[in-house]
C-alpha cells in the first residue's frame, strides 16, 4: 500500500478526512464476515459523505496478527479490501480522488488515535475529521477523542458489525471498555505511563498468540481480560 512519504509535509487540502480503526487481523480479510460488514458499511458511508469531494482515508492498526509469522497488520489488511471496493468498475469515477493512507504501528485504540493526531499535524490535513469504529468501543473512542483532539470537531460513526459471541456479553464488554478507558486516560499523563500502556498490550498480544487457536477464540480473550480487570491498578 503506497503511503505519503513522511519527509514531505505538504499541505493536503481535502474536504473530509476519514479514520477507520482496526479490529484485529483475520485469517482472510476477504472472507471474514465481520470485516466485510464493517468495511462495506464504512465504504457506503464515505461514498455518501464524500462522493463529490476529495478525501483522505486513514486506516490505523498494527501487527496484531495471531497467525505466524505475525507480519500482517490491521491497517494494511483493511486497506487491501477497501481498495478492492474502490476499484469496482462502476465506481472508479467517484473514488478517483480518494487518497488511502495506512498506519500500521498502533496496537491499541489509544495508540491509533495518537497516530492519527500525528498524521494530521505532519501532513497538515485540513477539513472535517470523521472516525469509524466498532460499536462496543464507541464510548471509549469518543472520550479519548475529546482528550486527544481537544478543541477540534470530530465526528464518530460507530458500526455495529460484530456477529460473534463477543458482541453479546454486554457485562464483560462494559467492564473491559471502562477499564481500558481508565488505563488510556492514565497513560496520557506522561511518557512513562504511555510506555507501560504499550507494554501491557504487547503482553496481551503475546498471550493471545500462545493461547488462541484462532483469531475468534473469544474464550481466551475473555480469560485474559478477566484477569487484567482484577489485577490492573491505576493510580
Amino acid at each position: 500500500m503506497r503511503e505519503l512519504k513522511k519527509e514531505k509535509a505538504e499541505i493536503i487540502n481535502m474536504n473530509k478526512n476519514f479514520v477507520i480503526l482496526g479490529y484485529g487481523v483475520p485469517s482472510s480479510i476477504t472472507e471474514d464476515e465481520n470485516y466485510n460488514i464493517y468495511l462495506k458499511t464504512v465504504f457506503n458511508n464515505i461514498f455518501d459523505l464524500a462522493s463529490e469531494d476529495k478525501a483522505v482515508i486513514i486506516f490505523s492498526g498494527g501487527k496484531t496478527d495471531l497467525v505466524k509469522p505475525y507480519k500482517r497488520t490491521e491497517a494494511d489488511e483493511m486497506a487491501k479490501l477497501f481498495t478492492r471496493l474502490m476499484k469496482r468498475s462502476f465506481l472508479r469515477k467517484e473514488t478517483k480522488d480518494w487518497q488511502i493512507m495506512a498506519r500500521n504501528k498502533p496496537i491499541s485504540s489509544l495508540e491509533n488515535l495518537l497516530e492519527v493526531k500525528d498524521i494530521i499535524r505532519e501532513k497538515k490535513l485540513s477539513g472535517e475529521l470523521i472516525v469509524f469504529c466498532e460499536q462496543s468501543r464507541a464510548a471509549k473512542v469518543s472520550r479519548l477523542i475529546q482528550v486527544i483532539f481537544k478543541g477540534k470537531k470530530v465526528k464518530i460513526i460507530p458500526i455495529d458489525f460484530d456477529n460473534s459471541i463477543n458482541r453479546y456479553d454486554n457485562n464483560i464488554i462494559r467492564k473491559k471498555e471502562n477499564k481500558e478507558l481508565q488505563f488510556a486516560i492514565w497513560a496520557l499523563k506522561n511518557e512513562k505511563n504511555l510506555e507501560k500502556h504499550h507494554q501491557m498490550y504487547l503482553e496481551k498480544l503475546n498471550y493471545l498468540r500462545k493461547a488462541m487457536k484462532s483469531e475468534r477464540d473469544f474464550g481466551k480473550i475473555r480469560k485474559w481480560w478477566e484477569k487484567e480487570l482484577k489485577e490492573l491498578k491505576i493510580k
